[in-house]
């Protein structure tokens, strides 16, 4: 599910995609607000809708899950600050190549099935951009093509250490 908005001029904004077993729209119920974005399905979904006061109802019920679901929220408030801080990289293939080493610790995968104008559309860069440094990528053996729109990361620690190598002074 691809959590998406576009700008007056049409140009799309990608804020996430969520993928099996992700939750969507549960900060709000704790809001009482309307979601901000829309969600369009990228494949085939199953999708369980559940009801503001059935929600919280279960949550004071079961604090057990009250506590996993802060667990939860508190993941998508990490992943969400990378995200932002990945947007105010200035090199292009370090953006690329940070976006699909986070893409493959969220999904627990070395597939990142999107395609060229989905990935550009998340990490604020033009399609030709984006074209052009997955080619530089995959000429250096980072990762390779797999189909229309499909990357494979040939190694997430070696692209991890291309990413730190381009920030030196970073410490994590």
């Amino acid at each position: 599910v691809k959590l998406h908005s576009f700008d007056t001029e049409g140009k799309e904004t990608i804020f996430e995609i969520l993928g099996p077993q992700d939750t969507l729209a549960e900060e709000f119920f704790l809001e009482n607000t309307v979601y901000p974005y829309s969600a369009s399905c990228m494949e085939d979904t199953l999708v369980c809708v559940i009801r503001r006061d059935d929600f919280m109802r279960f949550l004071y019920d079961e604090p057990e899950a009250m506590m996993k679901m802060m667990g939860a929220m508190s993941r998508k408030l990490r992943l969400a600050n990378e995200r932002a801080a990945l947007l105010f990289e200035n090199d292009a293939l370090v953006r690329l190549a940070s976006f699909l080493y986070y893409q493959t610790l969220k999904n627990q995968v070395l597939d990142v099935n999107l395609t060229v104008d989905e990935i550009a559309g998340s990490i604020n860069l033009r399609r030709e951009t984006v074209s052009r440094k997955i080619g530089q990528l995959q000429k250096e053996g980072y990762i390779h093509r797999v189909g229309q729109s499909g990357i494979h990361v040939e190694d997430v620690e070696v692209l991890k250490s291309f990413i730190d190598g381009a920030h030196p002074d970073r410490k994590e």
